[in-house]
């Protein structure tokens, strides 16, 4: 899996798949080496571009402390169909244990934070997907 080697053949195989929308999971934050793979030019992520989806997991690559969210430019992503629009929103369970080259956010805050608020408010759509890699026992949930 993506914990324990640069999985390149299985990343070679996520690229076949249409995804419309993606999400960062845990076992991609474990170790710094996998997040410079998935984060590497021309790799995993910049495949995705902003259907890759992460609200509340950010990291700092330019090594400025300027904070940017670990997919696309924005922390949301805007899915067009021939009569919708949806809303995208990406979370990851409130992980402590990933690598110090990201940050996750509580999701808790991330909702209050005004981005979000923003996002909901002025934002044209029709409908709300919130892609959530958490425990289907989880309060969050």
């Amino acid at each position: 899996g993506f914990s324990e080697s640069q999985p390149q053949h299985l990343v070679d195989i996520l690229k076949k798949i249409p995804f419309d929308a993606i999400n960062v999971g845990n076992h991609e934050l474990y170790l710094n080496s996998t997040v410079e793979f998935i984060t590497q030019k021309d790799g995993f992520i910049d495949y995705f571009g902003d259907k890759y989806v992460t609200s509340n997991v950010l990291s700092n690559p330019g090594g400025n402390n300027k904070m940017v969210p670990l997919g696309g430019k924005k922390r949301y992503h805007i899915m067009e169909g021939p009569s919708a629009r949806v809303l995208v929103f990406g979370f990851l369970y409130d992980m402590v244990d990933h690598s110090p080259m990201v940050v996750v956010q509580r999701v808790e805050e991330t909702v209050e934070q005004e981005w979000f608020r923003k996002a909901l408010k002025s934002t044209n759509y029709d409908a709300i997907l919130c892609l959530s890699h958490m425990d289907v026992e989880d309060d969050l949930i």
